[in-house]
């Protein structure tokens, strides 16, 4: 426990260098949907989503659906210095009852991915778009980049 008495969760990460190194050779597969899916597991994403994906010239986006309702999504590129991970858990190792020790494995590594809205067309306006603006900010607030400071 902690001094306070909460509970403590200590989280690891472990990346293999391999799985670091595709993500510039092959298309990216991550694909960011508005959902909750309780389902822990492998999933063929490829034949129940991916294959029914198609791009909406009319609205500009990519169109898909999910459980029957309409989605809209676009690719977004990363910026330089960011990558998404898909993490894979492993099983919880407390040495005590009141500590915790998390293990995730980075299973892919993208630079870009899909992000979809339900049945909005995506923009910078976007929960997900909001959280990338933020990247700059604190690079802007915490970075040393002088191209960013002020004279």
């Amino acid at each position: 426990m902690s001094p306070t008495g909460a509970a403590t969760t200590t989280t690891a990460i472990s990346a293999d260098e391999k799985v670091l190194a595709k993500q510039e050779e092959s298309p990216h597969q991550l694909q960011f949907v508005p959902a909750n899916i309780t389902h822990n597991g492998p999933a063929n994403v490829q034949s129940y989503f991916t294959q029914f994906v198609f791009h909406d010239a009319e609205r500009g986006c990519l169109r898909a659906s999910l459980r029957g309702r309409p989605l809209d999504g676009k690719v977004v590129s990363l910026p330089d210095g960011v990558s998404a991970f898909v993490l894979q858990t492993g099983r919880d190792d407390g040495l005590r009852s009141d500590d915790h020790k998390r293990t995730l494995r980075v299973v892919k590594a993208c630079k870009d991915m899909t992000v979809w809205n339900y049945d909005k067309v995506p923009s910078k306006d976007d929960k997900f778009n909001q959280a990338l603006g933020w990247l700059d900010m604190a690079e802007i607030l915490h970075g040393s980049d002088s191209r960013h400071k002020s004279s």
